[in-house]
């Protein structure tokens, strides 16, 4: 029975991290992109513009929205790396747990029971 316990618990982590990951993923995918998109703006600003000193505020604008994506993707990185050490804390953690944790069913009595960590619990009877 605790196996079954842990297994459900476990896959229902493993859900939740993948969505977390998903999650997280996809909206610091998005804002590297719009930071990418910033700079191919701010390069072309710099390309089409006839003052000097226009264009190259204009490339060092385009150099810090790069730096923002690059940013974004590593932060994403280190979070996915982050995330995946709690998921594999957690599973232990609920194995360790649910393994401690007393369970049985008793179906000699005259009405069967569950006890669970010692809270013992009527079930109803099998026809």
């Amino acid at each position: 029975m605790q196996g079954k316990v842990i297994e459900a618990v476990l896959e229902t982590v493993t859900w939740l991290v993948q969505k977390m990951k998903g999650f997280f993923n996809g909206k610091s995918e998005q804002r590297a992109n719009e930071a990418d998109g910033n700079a191919e703006k701010a390069e072309s600003r710099a390309s089409n513009s006839l003052d000097e000193s226009e264009a190259q505020a204009a490339r060092a604008e385009a150099k810090v929205w790069r730096e923002v994506a690059e940013q974004y993707r590593k932060d994403i990185e280190e979070l996915k790396t982050k995330i995946s050490t709690i998921e594999s804390e957690a599973m232990s953690e609920v194995k360790k747990k649910v393994s401690e944790i007393y369970m049985d069913v008793d179906f000699g009595a005259k009405s069967p029971t569950l006890t669970i960590a010692g809270a013992v619990t009527t079930l109803p009877r099998l026809k």
